[in-house]
């Protein structure tokens, strides 16, 4: 009797927070980048939503699993920053500058939200708004400043849309006195 009431406790809670727990959906939704979640067999990517789930997407857009036979599926065809990994963009500290970034993968209706650039630099972050034309993202002019005493100090920036769903992948920057 007393296993028939822990089952049925059970199963009203299942219930009541909308079915049942499925240890690979709480995967899909800790990963909060599209190129992490498609890598995983069981996960698919929310392009609108900006959200990994091993559910439906219902009408978004979607990018499928790494190995799915679906057109658009693994992490080529996520909305990304195009990062060089040998090269860190150069900027020099106390100067305003225009920070560009070059993306692939955007879908249309990415194009015409709001866009930001997130810069962090010695800890520090900054996000500014920023304008899409022809696959580079133009961050608003900008001052960065070397606080850190070290001749170069380290960051990156990374780009939003829609306010706030960020794209894969973030560039390096050094800031020089």
């Amino acid at each position: 009797m007393i296993l028939w009431g822990l089952f049925l406790f059970l199963m009203t809670l299942q219930y009541s927070f909308g079915g049942v727990i499925d240890p690979q959906e709480d995967i899909c939704r800790s990963l909060t980048s599209c190129s992490t979640c498609v890598v995983k067999s069981y996960c698919s990517w929310c392009i609108t939503k900006n959200r990994c789930t091993k559910q439906s997407c219902r009408n978004d857009n979607v990018i499928y699993p790494e190995f799915s036979t679906a057109l658009m599926s693994g992490p080529t065809f996520c909305p990304r920053v195009e990062v060089d990994p040998t090269e860190d963009k150069i900027l020099k500290s106390g100067k305003r500058e225009v920070i560009t970034l070059k993306i692939t993968q955007i879908h249309l209706h990415m194009a015409f939200t709001p866009w930001k650039c997130r810069i962090v630099v010695g800890g520090k972050e900054q996000v500014v708004s920023a304008a899409i034309v022809a696959g580079t993202v133009y961050c608003d002019a900008v001052v960065l400043n070397n606080e850190s005493g070290d001749p170069s100090v380290a960051g990156e920036v990374s780009v939003m849309w829609d306010y706030n769903k960020r794209l894969d992948g973030a560039v390096p920057i050094k800031i020089y006195s």
